[in-house]
């Protein structure tokens, strides 16, 4: 196999000093270590994704739960809480991960005083919604088979951050959890991982994913 692409930093150079200077800190979790529980105060902070994966999900009163979003680098966690005095889920790391952690008062006043810092977070919030409107219209598909292979191909997208498209990846979340997030079983995730595999759209060892065929993968999703 060839050396996959080193992706981007998801935040652009300009903005990385100025971030910096109001407080940014660089936190590293291992795999399995949460960065906030569902519960937890807010205390007006969000990260943006330097490294790994992070899964997103909640635990209701009986113990179910419930795979509410996946994030790569490039992404974003605590964004959509801003304004909440308490997390309304928990974030845990898929694979050893590094974040970038930024108290928004401190961000959103600056940017109230330098023009090009406020529009260059505009595009990254705008970036961020339309990957969330993205996600939420995998998980309104009625398919199973359209519902995966939209959920690979952005997968591909995250783990490619905007750079040139990776040869294969490293599939950071267990079929069950996709099962979940998807709102599917897990016997119905393997049969259309298979189907995908043999048609040749995909090949997959043990986690490790290659995308062979994207244009099939677009035609099944739809798109």
């Amino acid at each position: 196999m060839s050396a996959i692409p080193t992706p981007p930093s998801p935040l652009p150079a300009e903005l990385t000093g100025p971030l910096a200077a109001l407080g940014m800190q660089r936190t590293h979790k291992r795999r399995h270590e949460f960065l906030f529980h569902m519960g937890d105060p807010v205390y007006d902070r969000f990260y943006a994704i330097d490294s790994g994966y992070w899964k997103c999900g909640t635990v209701s009163l009986d113990g179910e739960q419930d795979v509410i979003a996946f994030h790569g680098k490039g992404g974003y966690l605590g964004l959509d809480e801003l304004h909440a005095e308490r997390r309304s889920y928990s974030a845990v790391a898929l694979s050893n991960s590094t974040v970038l952690e930024f108290p928004i008062g401190r961000v959103l006043q600056a940017a109230e005083q330098d023009e090009a810092l406020r529009q260059q977070l505009q595009t990254l919030l705008l970036q961020e919604i339309g990957r969330q409107h993205r996600i939420a219209q995998i998980q309104r598909s009625t398919r199973a088979r359209q519902k995966i292979a939209a959920f690979l191909l952005e997968l591909a997208s995250m783990e490619s951050a905007g750079g040139p498209p990776v040869p294969y990846f490293r599939l950071p979340m267990s079929r069950t959890d996709i099962a979940a997030f998807l709102g599917l079983g897990d016997t119905t995730v393997s049969r259309e991982f298979q189907h995908l595999t043999q048609s040749g759209g995909i090949s997959v060892q043990g986690r490790w994913l290659s995308v062979l065929d994207a244009s099939q993968l677009q035609r099944e999703a739809g798109q």
